[in-house]
């Protein structure tokens, strides 16, 4: 294991929210300032009492520098901003094989919106810093997952009833991709019933969405708000950056050798910035100052 893996940072004071915004004159445009205390990786720092909140999503979208499209093929979903009645349905429709909602086994799920539309890069950016995770470290995580398609269909399996599933997913008469987007959301309520409760079928409808919930579920894994990832019962621990990244993948138990692997496939990616090599279509900055949504 190598030491990056072992960092997770602890809290660097006790819990502080400091937000600074300042308007510049024109209600739209806001000059933000995010003051939260951050730990050694850049990560907003740990916090296990369950006090920790993501900025709001017109705070996060202040904080987005624009940037050109590099995947055109995103743009619908791009553009899609859930509706309330998407949201709580959400929240409300599914239940695990527990017999939890979203947000009885994952707390943060109640901040998760998809409140944002703009190109790939900048939804990225403004999931970053909504949730408080450095964008680069994500836009490694989301080239390993997809290369950054919203498109990106993932975990052939067999089920009971394709029809269950999203047309478009269904690869035959018994088989169809559980995983969708460009963070690659599992979905298995027909079958399983364990993973991306309520995330159907804005997972693969809006970008902003599934980059949302996405980081609402590493940011579980690093905090254990109210002590509910450690109610699992093996070895986990909190405030671990890494294998909290590496938890997406597979959070089971803590540290096993499958999250260890793909740590080590999104530190390579990191490392030599993929996504600014010439076999990956560049997202430049843009000419215009963008409005926050």
């Amino acid at each position: 294991m190598s030491s990056l893996k072992q960092g997770g940072e602890t809290p660097m004071t006790p819990f502080v929210f400091l937000i600074a915004l300042f308007y510049t004159g024109n209600a739209s445009y806001a000059s933000f300032t995010d003051v939260r205390p951050r730990d050694s990786y850049g990560w907003v720092s740990c916090n296990t009492t369950g006090r920790f909140a993501p900025l709001s999503d017109a705070q996060a979208a202040a904080l987005v520098i624009g940037m050109t499209e590099n995947r055109p093929d995103n743009t619908t979903a791009n553009n899609y901003k859930p509706s309330s009645s998407q949201l709580f349905a959400f929240l409300k429709n599914e239940t695990d094989k527990y017999g939890k909602l979203p947000a009885q086994s994952n707390p943060y799920a109640i901040y998760v919106t998809g409140g944002f539309v703009g190109t790939t890069d900048e939804i990225i950016q403004w999931g970053a810093a909504k949730w408080g995770i450095p964008a680069d470290w994500l836009r490694a995580q989301y080239y390993q997952e997809s290369r950054w398609n919203q498109s990106q269909l993932g975990d052939l399996t067999t089920v009971s009833d394709v029809t269950k599933y999203p047309a478009y997913s269904r690869y035959s008469s018994t088989q169809v991709y559980q995983s969708l987007g460009i963070t690659q959301v599992k979905w298995n309520h027909p079958d399983d019933n364990d993973a991306g409760i309520g995330t159907e079928p804005l997972r693969w409808k809006s970008t902003a969405f599934n980059v949302d919930y996405q980081l609402s579920t590493v940011r579980f894994y690093f905090d254990n708000p109210k002590g509910r990832r450690s109610a699992w019962g093996d070895t986990y621990s909190p405030c671990n950056n890494w294998l909290s990244i590496g938890g997406w993948y597979w959070p089971w138990p803590w540290n096993n050798s499958g999250q260890q692997d793909y740590v080590d496939e999104v530190q390579n990616w990191l490392s030599n910035k993929v996504w600014q090599q010439p076999s990956f279509p560049a997202a430049i900055p843009a000419t215009q100052h963008r409005p926050t949504h």
